[in-house]
C-alpha cells in the first residue's frame, strides 16, 4: 500500500498552476509513488490562491483529499508553511520583484530540509561575477539525497534521446551541433536568462565547455562552444542561436536536421529533409516529416521522478547548468 504525503506548490501562478493540476490527478494512475493527501498551493496573495484551490477541487479528475490555500510572499510565512504542512514534496515556481528568480535558491535551501523539491529554472539570476554558484554551498549535503531536481522539460527529451541509439550516436559522433531556438514570449530580461538552458540540457553529459564566447543583440544572441567529448577524446564546436519573435525549434548535427515541434504538452522531434537554415520560419504553423521520438509532459515526468527520488536534472547537473549561465555573463572559473 502507497504511503500519503502532503505536496506544496509555491508560488502557482503561470508556471505554478501547472505543477498544481498534475499534482492534483496523480492518484488516479498506477503509479510507484506515494499518494498525495494534501495539496497546499501558495500564492503572494491568498485570493489567488483561494481561485485556484476552488478551480482544482471541481475538477472531476481532481483526486487528492483537500486543497489549501495559503499565502507566502517571504521566507518567514513559507518556513510557517513549511512547519504546518510538514511538505514531502515541495514545488518551487515563485517569482520575486526584487531578487526576480534567485528566490528559487533562498526557497530551496529551507524547502529541502523538509522533503523532495523540484524547482523551476533558472536556479538563481546569474550576474557574470559567480555570486549565484555561492547556494550550492549548503545545498550539496543533500546531493546524495536525490532529494532535489531542476525542472528543465529538455532533459527529458535528451533522456529519451540517449535510449534510441541511432539518436544518441548522432549527439556522441558530432563534429559541429548548432541549436536554433526563437520564442514568441515577450523577453522580460534578456533573451540569454530565458532561453539558453533549454538548448543546453540537450548537450550531452560527456561533454564538457572549453571555451565560450556570447554575442548578445537584445533580442537576438549567439553563443559559440568548444566541447570536449569525455568518452571519444574528440572536440566538437557547438553554436546556439537565440531569437524572439519565432516560434521555430530546430538542431542540425553535422549535416543532419531536427525540427522541435511542441503543441501543448507534447514534444516531437521530426526529420527534417533540407538544412535549418533553409528552411521559411515565418509564419511556420506545423511540421512534417518523420517522427524520430515523441515525449508528452515533460513536467509531470520530472515531477513523478522527484516523488521517487531519481531527478533527472540532479543538484550536480543543476549547478553546471547555473556555472553555465555564468559564464554566459562574463564569469571564468
Amino acid at each position: 500500500m502507497n504511503s500519503k504525503i502532503n505536496a506544496l506548490v509555491i508560488g502557482a501562478g503561470n508556471f505554478g498552476q501547472y505543477y498544481a493540476r498534475i499534482i492534483s490527478k496523480l492518484n488516479n494512475e498506477k503509479l510507484s509513488i506515494p499518494l498525495i493527501d494534501k495539496l497546499i498551493i501558495t500564492r503572494t496573495q491568498l485570493k489567488r490562491a483561494q481561485e485556484l484551490a476552488s478551480i482544482l477541487r471541481k475538477n472531476a479528475d481532481c483526486n487528492v483529499n483537500d486543497i489549501i490555500a495559503a499565502e507566502v510572499s517571504g521566507t518567514n510565512e513559507l518556513i510557517e508553511v513549511l512547519e504546518k504542512y510538514q511538505p514531502e514534496f515541495i514545488g518551487i515556481t515563485a517569482r520575486d520583484k526584487v531578487i526576480g528568480d534567485t528566490i528559487h535558491a533562498v526557497y530551496s535551501a529551507h524547502a529541502l530540509k523538509y522533503g523532495a523539491v523540484l524547482c523551476e529554472k533558472p536556479f538563481a539570476n546569474a550576474t557574470g561575477d559567480g555570486s549565484s554558484l555561492k547556494y550550492f554551498t549548503d545545498l550539496f549535503e543533500y546531493e546524495k539525497t536525490d532529494l532535489f531536481g531542476l525542472e528543465l522539460p529538455f532533459a527529458v527529451v535528451m533522456k529519451d534521446i540517449m535510449q534510441k541509439k541511432d539518436l544518441a550516436d548522432l549527439f556522441m559522433n558530432a563534429k559541429n551541433i548548432e541549436f536554433y531556438w526563437e520564442t514568441m514570449s515577450s523577453v522580460k530580461n534578456n533573451i540569454i536568462d530565458m532561453l539558453a538552458v533549454h538548448p543546453w540540457s540537450l548537450i550531452p553529459e560527456v561533454y564538457k565547455i572549453e571555451s565560450v564566447k556570447v554575442e548578445d543583440r537584445g533580442l537576438m544572441a549567439q553563443i559559440f562552444m568548444n566541447l570536449f567529448n569525455d568518452k571519444t577524446c574528440k572536440n566538437t564546436i557547438c553554436k546556439i542561436n537565440l531569437k524572439a519573435g519565432g516560434n521555430f525549434r530546430g538542431i542540425m548535427i553535422d549535416n543532419y536536421a531536427v525540427a522541435i515541434s511542441t503543441n501543448g504538452t507534447l514534444i516531437k522531434l521530426i526529420e527534417m529533409n533540407k538544412p535549418v537554415e533553409d528552411t521559411p520560419r515565418e509564419g511556420l504553423k506545423e511540421l512534417y516529416g518523420k517522427v524520430l521520438l515523441e515525449l508528452d509532459n515533460p513536467l509531470k515526468q520530472n515531477i513523478i521522478a522527484i516523488l521517487k527520488n531519481k531527478p533527472i536534472v540532479s543538484l550536480r547537473k543543476t549547478y553546471d547548468s547555473q556555472l553555465f549561465l555564468e559564464r554566459l555573463h562574463g564569469f571564468m572559473e
